[in-house]
């Protein structure tokens, strides 16, 4: 009986020791039209010589292909100290009910956080102004085989971007 008694107080401990950790957030859709605010201007330092990489399986009820790309560029981010992966590129496993993904992109951290100047409120005037004519050509050349390459720009290493951010 005692042999019995431990063996089944053994087995409760080892199966009371697994555990599955869930990290959530809270969050509440804001309609961006109810509350009038101003963007807030960003300056972002990307390294284009070294490429940083993040890694996530999920598996079970929980795995899917999109949880598992967050949980990559989350993984990238927090083991390279960056703000934002910059051009991330996935490559995705799916086997029965397995999901890996691994991102490949360049580390961006963001360097200064400000209110906009007069400079820069024309600035993203004009980068909207553009941004919709584009559209409107691209939503013309469609269907038609035609399209327009853009020119790729030489960059520096180390590139300052500015990053247009609505609070």
């Amino acid at each position: 009986m005692k042999k019995y008694a431990l063996t089944l107080a053994l087995g409760g401990i080892l199966l009371s020791s697994c555990s599955t950790r869930m990290y959530t957030t809270r969050s509440t859709p804001i309609q961006r039209e109810a509350i009038p605010t101003l963007p807030l201007i960003a300056d972002m330092k990307v390294d284009l010589k070294s490429k940083i990489t993040g890694e996530a399986k999920t598996k079970g009820k929980e795995s899917s292909v999109a949880m598992s790309k967050e949980l990559a560029l989350y993984d990238a981010m927090i083991k390279n100290e960056a703000d934002v992966v910059i051009d991330p590129i996935f490559e995705i496993k799916v086997k029965a009910r397995k999901a890996t993904a691994k991102v490949t992109g360049y580390k961006g951290t963001y360097t200064d956080i400000r209110k906009p100047t007069e400079q820069d409120l024309a600035d993203i005037a004009a980068y909207r102004e553009a941004q919709g004519a584009a559209e409107s050509i691209d939503d013309g050349m469609a269907g038609k085989g035609k399209g327009f390459k853009k020119k790729k720009k030489e960059s520096k290493s180390d590139e300052k971007v500015k990053t247009i951010m609505n609070n």
